[in-house]
This record gives C-alpha cells, structure tokens and sequence, in this order.
C-alpha cells in the first residue's frame, strides 16, 4: 500500500484543500452473492473499508440490525456464520462444509 491510497498518504501544503472520497478505492469491499444449486452463499461486509476497524460502527450498523432481524424470521432456512475475516482461497474447506447443511449460507464478516 503506498501514496496513492489517499487515507494512507500524508497531506502537504500542495494537497491541503483537496477532499477526498472513498467511492472508488480499491479497499471498499461490496457484498458477494452466489448461488450454488439450489443454495444461496451471500457474504456481508459490515465495515466496508478494510482499513476501518472501529468496534463501534459493528455496534451500530443498521444493515447488521435488519439482517438479523429478518434472519431469526427464516432462521430454519439459514445457516449463519461470523468471521473474522473471509478469503475464499483459505477458507474454500468451510464453505464445502457449511454447503452440506444443504441451508442458504449467510456469512457476516
């Protein structure tokens, strides 16, 4: 990760007044949905930066509050997992595992 993450880079005087936005870095993460058979695989990422790692925005998430809520409403149909963090390359035994529940698979991460 170098200079040219703005959140990660030092302002100088030449950079003072710039504003920066976080619409398209590479480190906002979106929510993957995949479908397997008849099986939904949907991963949630409650913070969607990956260098955010606020306690506080987990606690007071509004999509987190509404996920569970309508997950305890279909909870006989889901299988809901909390990770740490999700990499499908380490963590592609899990997801085979968690896919012979034959339940839609809800990863919050």
């Amino acid at each position: 990760m170098g200079n040219n993450i703005p959140c990660q880079s030092r302002r100088t005087f030449f950079d003072l007044f710039k504003l920066y936005s976080c619409e398209n870095c590479k480190l906002l993460v979106d929510e993957e949905y995949y479908n397997i058979g008849d099986i939904n695989v949907n991963i949630y990422y409650i913070e969607r930066c990956i260098l955010n790692k606020d306690n506080n925005e987990v606690i007071e998430s509004k999509k987190l509050n509404l996920f569970l809520k309508d997950a305890i409403f279909h909870s006989y149909n889901n299988v809901i997992v909390w990770l740490e963090k999700f990499d499908y390359p380490e963590d592609e035994e899990l997801l085979f595992d968690l896919l012979s529940f034959d339940l839609d698979i809800q990863i919050i991460v």
